[in-house]
């Protein structure tokens, strides 16, 4: 898997014409089968937690989040925290516009609250639970299965990881500055090429009848001091560059 892109199962699909008129939702994968997880996509695109926090601010995923975070479908009013995401996810389906002009009507359907109630009403009638994974179909289309806008994300994730540290976080940041350009050259436990090593590495998914955990489980970790050395902190300690540790 390339970084930044992940296989998800999604439950719904928020339905609409091309130019941004809802017609419904659709229920994915195997309807008959209990317990139906949905249909799987391949190259979802996906930050891990360290870039959804970066910087203090509130992010979401792009092109598939949660109903709650689409639709806003669960507690009214919705959170505080929740009404950020859902206005961040909009916010970047009108970026990726500029790659996938098609977006920018699912944005406006998003955006009016019309439209949104009515999404939220279609869920709730087909007993969607608020975090069941949303995507959209654009006419016979979706959006996830198409290549346009793989650059902008790919260039979008590239902004987060060389992102200026806020106010909040410009002190931290500074005590780091020193270490930081010194990790950029180190060698790559895998390829043995020079790399700035990725901070974490992903989670391994799937474990969970096994023992492992829901959210997925670290096989390369540092979070106790007695795994450290020479002052190095998390994934610092096994340098792997970003692809690398996807490979694995």
């Amino acid at each position: 898997p390339e970084p930044g892109f992940t296989r998800k199962e999604v439950r719904w699909a928020v339905c609409c014409t091309e130019d941004g008129r809802f017609l419904g939702v659709a229920e994915l994968g195997d309807v008959t089968q209990k317990g139906n997880r949905g249909q799987s996509f391949y190259n979802c695109p996906d930050l891990s937690q360290p870039e959804l926090i970066k910087g203090g601010q509130i992010r979401s995923h792009f092109l598939v989040e949660s109903a709650e975070v689409v639709a806003l479908l669960g507690k009214d009013p919705p959170d505080q925290k929740v009404a950020k995401k859902h206005e961040y996810f909009i916010r970047l389906l009108r970026q990726a516009a500029s790659a996938m002009p098609v977006l920018a009507r699912v944005a406006d359907m998003l955006s009016s609250e019309s439209s949104r109630q009515e999404i939220a009403a279609a869920l709730q009638a087909q007993k969607a639970r608020p975090t069941d994974k949303v995507t959209f179909r654009v006419g016979t289309e979706y959006p996830l299965e198409s290549d346009p806008w793989h650059d902008w994300w790919r260039q979008f994730r590239g902004t987060l990881r060389s992102a200026e540290p806020t106010a909040q976080t410009s002190a931290r940041a500074g005590r780091r500055r020193a270490k930081d350009k010194a990790l950029r050259h180190m060698v790559c436990f895998i390829t043995g090429e020079p790399v700035e090593p990725t901070p974490t590495h992903p989670k391994i998914e799937g474990l969970a009848d096994v023992g492992g955990r829901p959210s997925g489980d670290v096989l390369v970790g540092f979070d106790k001091g007695a795994f450290r050395s020479y002052g190095l902190e998390q994934s610092a300690n096994a340098a792997m560059s970003e692809q690398a540790a996807a490979d694995y």
